[in-house]
């Protein structure tokens, strides 16, 4: 998680032992077979680095472990949700508090020298904490900065085009959105903020922030990132869900899901660094 305010980082303190819990909500599993799908698509992964901004308790860092990557770096804002990834990361993880934000390179001394050295940089809900472009800016310049030329960067987000829609207002998916507000800090051109309330025990609730497409992908090309897609969950993840049991005996029907489907709230997103690709990397 990047910051956004002063208290921010208390806050997200504050839900650390139980934000684990939203990749349990019908809105958001789903996003997880295709994460992982999406990352096991960009691999052969054995002995690869990992760099994890914004990390969480470390979800995405488990699944690269899973796929054989070697080296594990994590870093978030939140102290206490490290303090729940040392627990949960592969062995011989490293984990810094920092705002990934801010040039990492100044603000983590351990990786001053490793810029340019990971083959995948992961970003789970990194790019809807900037509540400015600047911000946004700030954080795709840490992405790029730490990829070999051709690595790729893979994480999750909101969709910046599904604003307001009418399955978060109603909470089917356990999920809701209200509060919708012009990014404050007089950055009302860029986009929106919006106060997500998760259907867990206990409630996690945080706001989050939607840039406007054009200034998403205007700032992941100044900081040389290329190739950008949004990929949505459909049908094979919904298959899934029911054989899981996810959303109990109603979501037993596909049909179920369909308005997640129609105006999917949450992305996997991907793109390339520019230059060279590795060969593991070619596709």
């Amino acid at each position: 998680m990047a910051n956004t305010e002063g208290s921010a980082p208390a806050h997200y303190d504050s839900f650390a032992t139980s934000y684990d819990e939203i990749w349990r909500v019908p809105g958001i599993r789903p996003l997880l077979p295709l994460l992982t799908s999406t990352l096991e698509s960009v691999g052969p992964h054995k002995d690869i680095a990992v760099l994890d901004l914004a990390c969480g308790t470390g979800i995405g860092l488990r699944i690269m472990h899973a796929l054989g990557a070697r080296r594990f770096v994590g870093v978030d804002i939140s102290t206490q949700m490290l303090e729940v990834a040392k627990s949960n990361t592969p062995p011989g993880t490293e984990l810094y508090a920092a705002d990934c934000a801010r040039p990492l390179a100044e603000t983590v001394p351990a990786l001053k020298d490793e810029q340019g050295h990971f083959d995948v940089v992961l970003g789970m809900w990194l790019l809807n904490y900037a509540p400015s472009a600047a911000e946004l800016a700030g954080m795709w310049a840490n992405v790029a900065a730490y990829l070999k030329p051709g690595g790729r960067f893979v994480g999750t987000m909101e969709n910046h085009e599904a604003v307001t829609a009418p399955r978060l207002q109603s909470g089917k998916y356990g999920v809701t959105e209200t509060e919708l507000n012009p990014l404050p800090g007089g950055h009302a051109e860029d986009g929106f903020q919006v106060h997500l309330r998760f259907r867990t025990e206990p409630v996690v609730e945080f706001d989050a922030f939607r840039m406007r497409k054009d200034v998403f992908e205007r700032e992941a090309a100044k900081a040389g990132m290329i190739n950008l897609q949004y990929k949505r969950p459909g049908l094979d993840e919904v298959k899934k869900m029911v054989a899981e049991g996810i959303g109990g005996p109603e979501a037993a029907d596909e049909a179920w899901w369909a308005e997640l489907l129609d105006e999917a709230p949450n992305l996997v997103v991907m793109a390339k660094k520019q230059g060279v690709s590795q060969a593991w990397l070619s596709n």
